[in-house]
């Protein structure tokens, strides 16, 4: 009986140490795994900001890539059109300057023509010759009109106009003198 007395107190032990062990043993278990579901659950709700987050930064790069493309087609359509407007100014400036030269070449020719017009017609009012028209040969002068007297081919003042349409046929009619009152 000594063995039975010193073995049933043992098995009891050994039972509730082993109850005790396993009742530990199911509740970590349970932890451990309530533990892992909430890290695996956070894992996922990361892991789904990441991909947003990779789709959104993915999605801003190919935005400022044809963004970019974009700008660049820009400056250079902005570069080309200004080149094409620099080339067209100078073009515009040579002409105009090939245009200043032509038209201070003609204005010259055309002071000399007036000077030397001038210079012949002054016969008529000084009726002597300038020492400078003598050197000008007789192949380039005008033969000399006769002066027309100031006054001829100028109308009247105080002379009226025949209405339109009306043959001069009779005195032109003089104007009063006075506003406004007859005579």
């Amino acid at each position: 009986m000594d063995v039975t007395y010193g073995l049933l107190p043992l098995a009891c032990t050994t039972a509730v140490a082993l109850f005790v062990l396993r009742h530990w043993l199911a509740q970590h278990q349970a932890r451990t795994t309530q533990a892992v579901q909430t890290l695996v659950t956070a894992h996922k709700i990361k892991q789904d900001e990441l991909t947003d987050r990779e789709r959104a930064v993915i999605k801003a790069e190919r935005l400022l890539t044809r963004t970019k493309e974009v700008a660049d087609l820009r400056a250079r359509g902005i570069v080309d059109r200004l080149d094409m407007v620099n080339n067209e100014n100078a073009h515009l400036r040579l002409k105009c300057e090939s245009l200043e030269n032509e038209l201070g070449e003609l204005t010259n020719e055309y002071n000399e023509a007036v000077a030397e017009v001038l210079q012949q017609r002054s016969y008529a009012f000084t009726r002597r010759l300038p020492k400078a028209a003598t050197v000008i040969s007789s192949e380039h002068t005008r033969p000399l009109e006769q002066p027309v007297p100031i006054g001829a081919h100028r109308p009247r003042k105080d002379a009226l106009p025949a209405p339109m349409g009306a043959p001069n046929a009779g005195p032109v009619q003089q104007r009063s003198r006075t506003r406004g009152q007859d005579s």
